[in-house]
């Protein structure tokens, strides 16, 4: 059982303080950015996202990625939008209908598929999730967001 309470203790964002120069950890922690945050609601995300059949993945990293949503979208419309966006995008991986393209380097085996999390002409893909394809749906390491991205590349590593 997951505490999102203390996932939200847990998860820290890099953001400049005063204290920083003086040699102290500038990160902050991600619920001091939250504090207004519905529980309720992240709770509601993280069920959404991972009711999609034939996803594997910790779920301690998929709680930090809803929070890291709800960071990145405080608008609750705009959070309901990406968790929608994010659920439709998985199902599609998963049944085959859409599919990534290869990552390189020290990624074998691994694939990226960007999207938006808001659907729109011309938009710009502002998300994507990597991930590896598997015989009975797909091996999910996390959404990335355009402000974020390097949270989900220490995962696959």
């Amino acid at each position: 059982q997951m505490c999102l309470r203390a996932r939200l203790r847990i998860v820290t964002v890099g953001a400049g303080k005063p204290e920083a120069a003086q040699g102290e950890d500038s990160r902050v922690p991600l619920w001091r950015s939250l504090m207004a945050a519905d529980y309720a609601l992240l709770e509601q995300a993280i069920a959404i996202i991972s009711s999609v059949r034939g996803l594997y993945m910790d779920p301690d990293a998929l709680a930090d990625d809803v929070i890291l949503l709800a960071y990145v979208w405080p608008d609750e419309g705009e959070f309901k939008m990406a968790v929608a966006r994010v659920h439709r995008t998985l199902t599609q991986l998963v049944e085959g209908n859409v599919e990534g393209s290869p990552l390189k380097y020290g990624f074998s085996g691994w694939r990226s598929f960007h999207f938006q999390h808001r659907r729109g002409q011309q938009s710009r893909a502002d998300m994507r999730i990597v991930y590896m394809p598997l015989d009975t749906g797909i091996g999910f390491t996390g959404i990335i967001n355009g402000y974020l991205p390097s949270q989900i590349f220490k995962r696959v590593t």
